[in-house]
């Protein structure tokens, strides 16, 4: 492919009286002159997506240019510039109004993006863009894409219109910096040649032409050139203008004041042949053009680095909860058994107190017992004082009384010494048995107390075999959750280890199938009979391939006999490519192919289909348990088994057709 010079004197005219759009702009083409070289295609691409661009219409082009006019004219100078194609003008002209000027996104450092009409012009050094006058595209009759975009955006040069005005204007061209061209005049200007004979100098100085954001290009011109300027007062008179003029070429150009305006603009009306010399000033040789093709590696392979990344950031979050899961699970435990520990505790606090009360009971028990005794003890010396008084009361008596009465009184006296006997015999008795009770009861309390003392003593020693027991069982306990715990763990890390084993096999193998659709079918328009050729091929691939878990099943390994292209088929999203695959498609693929080809080869492909995505043949090749994903596995078996269903009628039909 190679460019048309659409510039040619004769027709030069007829084309911008045809030309709808800029005047430069005739074809849906914008060149971007002398990239820096760490701007990429792709990034060309992405910023102009939205303009119906892709990687494939962007080009490194390098051509030898002839300069007409300067120190370099005639001799041939290489020029460097990416060529991007639109598909119609109107978007050209968007993409150059909404992106021009703008720095490129994913780049760094900064670099803005600067369109040209034609590659002619190289990128302009700092020292040599001070020599071109500051140039903005200004027009009456903008087109649709450029006017309503000018309303929206302020470009730097009418930010610059808006600073204080100064007072003094210089007369002399080369010189106004405060100046902005809309336009210029006739070809032959001695401006025009100085200012391509300092381009050629700073080509001729540098290798590769320096990059630098300020840079400014020559637009071309309407029927009416304008000049906008910061010098000339607003309030200035029409004859004070005149006196600022200049001449181009011998031809006088007359100024007025258009006050309507903002700023001040300074417009004249003889500018048709200095716009069609103007056009006219570049001179081409044939140029040859290089195509590069970039391949998809790059971007997939970072894609790949990024999910990857991705999914090692998420894999290094599993573990960490799942050890934080795992200390939760330990504390959870520590306080289950501390908690059962204090249970116990409490039931053996329980226990004693009971205990305890009951031993208390006891000894009151006890006490009343000798309250009751001390009380016997009691009446019985009352009842000894009364027998004394009583004895007293008697030898009194006997004191006072005669002989007779010494009689009856000493019979009545052993009378009462022998009832005084008695009882006295009687309270030794009591007090014997009284003691013996004392006695026995006394013995019982001891007893009793060496019983409960030894019931304590079994206790306490039944509670810490109990202790001691609970500690060994939660030891056992201990010993086998970290040993179940362990093999928990290495049982997790197998099959950890093994899911990202297999992961890593479905994307070296997606990534083989992609490199090889790219290197045998990634250049030209996609039809009927390339469809046929991949099928061939992937159809004899997949018949020969042993599935395993180093190398399994994937959706591009399958070779679906459709017509689409395999690079506007997302196979790797399993519900975006269920709405495409469809059984018409499998049917619409063999009518093409059996115009194609003849009954013989027909015949075979259907039969070769039939038998490749026969359900039993998948089942003996056990090609589905080589899949780690689920939803991948159950849509690969029910498209498998639709497009089995699709083919079975065709091989039955083909049957008849066989040749022998």
């Amino acid at each position: 492919m190679r460019f048309k010079h659409s510039r040619a004197k004769g027709q030069r005219a007829e084309k911008l009286d045809q030309d709808e759009y800029q005047p430069f702009l005739t074809q849906p083409i914008l060149f971007i002159p002398n990239p820096p070289p760490h701007v990429k295609l792709h990034h060309i691409a992405a910023t102009l997506q939205d303009f119906g661009t892709s990687v494939h219409t962007v080009f490194f082009v390098s051509v030898k240019q002839r300069p007409r006019l300067g120190k370099f004219s005639g001799k041939n100078m290489r020029r460097r510039w990416i060529r991007v194609e639109f598909p119609c003008i109107e978007l050209a002209e968007q993409a150059y109004v909404q992106c021009h000027r703008h720095p490129i996104p994913g780049v760094h450092p900064q670099v803005l993006l600067n369109f040209r009409f034609t590659p002619y012009f190289p990128s302009v050094s700092s020292d040599i863009s001070s020599k071109i006058p500051q140039a903005v595209p200004l027009r009456k009759g903008s087109s649709r894409a450029l006017q309503p975009a000018r309303k929206l955006t302020k470009s730097p040069d009418e930010e610059n219109l808006k600073r204080p005005h100064s007072t003094s204007i210089k007369k002399t061209r080369h010189e106004r910096r405060d100046v902005s061209l809309a336009g210029e005049a006739n070809t032959g200007s001695k401006a025009f040649s100085d200012l391509l004979e300092a381009l050629d100098q700073d080509v001729a100085d540098h290798a590769t032409c320096e990059y630098v954001p300020e840079q400014r290009v020559l637009y071309p011109i309407e029927e009416e050139a304008e000049v906008e300027t910061q010098s000339i007062s607003r309030d200035s008179a029409g004859a004070a203008v005149e006196d600022v003029g200049w001449e181009v070429d011998s031809k006088p150009i007359l100024w007025k004041i258009n006050a309507e305006k903002m700023v001040e603009v300074l417009s004249s009306e003889a500018c048709t042949e200095a716009k069609y010399d103007h056009a006219s000033v570049p001179n081409y040789t044939e140029p040859s053009q290089f195509f590069y093709h970039p391949s998809d590696a790059h971007g997939t392979q970072a894609f790949i680095d990024a999910q990857t990344h991705t999914i090692h950031s998420l894999r290094k979050e599993l573990n960490a909860l799942l050890k934080a899961s795992e200390s939760q699970t330990l504390i959870i435990e520590g306080l289950r058994t501390h908690n059962r520990q204090l249970e116990w505790e409490k039931s053996d606090l329980l226990r004693m107190l009971d205990t305890s009360r009951e031993t208390g009971m006891r000894h009151v028990q006890i006490i009343q017992a000798q309250v009751e005794e001390m009380e016997k003890r009691l009446s019985f010396v009352e009842v000894r004082l009364d027998l004394a008084e009583t004895k007293c009361r008697v030898l009194e008596q006997e004191r006072g009384c005669g002989a007779g009465k010494k009689e009856r009184e000493r019979e009545e006296a052993e009378t009462e010494r022998q009832k005084l006997a008695e009882l006295e015999d009687s309270c030794r008795h009591l007090a014997a048995l009284i003691a013996h009770d004392a006695h026995q009861k006394h013995l019982t309390s001891q007893r009793e107390h060496v019983i409960l003392r030894e019931k304590l003593v079994t206790e306490q020693a039944r509670r810490f075999q109990e202790q001691d027991e609970r500690r060994r069982i939660l030891a056992q306990e201990e010993a086998s959750r970290k040993i179940h715990g362990t093999d928990e763990r290495q049982r997790r890390e197998k099959d950890r280890r093994r899911k990202l084993k297999r992961e890593l096999a479905e994307t070296k193998e997606r990534k083989r199938c992609r490199e090889r659709d790219m290197r045998l079918w990634g250049t030209g328009e996609w039809n009927c009979k390339r469809a046929l050729e991949r099928f061939k091929v992937l159809l004899s691939e997949f018949e020969t391939i042993t599935f395993t878990e180093d190398q399994p099943l994937t959706a591009t390994t399958v070779p679906w006999p459709v017509l689409s292209d395999p690079f506007e088929m997302d196979f790797d999203d399993g519900g975006k490519t269920l709405e495409n695959l469809e059984w018409s498609m499998v049917e619409a693929f063999f009518k093409d192919v059996g115009r194609l080809v003849d009954i013989a080869e027909y015949w075979s492909l259907v039969e070769r289909t039939h038998r490749v995505f026969h359900p039993d043949r998948w089942r003996a090749r056990r090609l589905l348990e080589t899949v780690l994903d689920d939803d991948i596995r159950d849509w690969l078996e029910t498209k498998g088994n639709m497009v089995s269903q699709a083919v079975t009628p065709l091989w039955k039909e083909a049957k008849h057709y066989r040749p022998l």
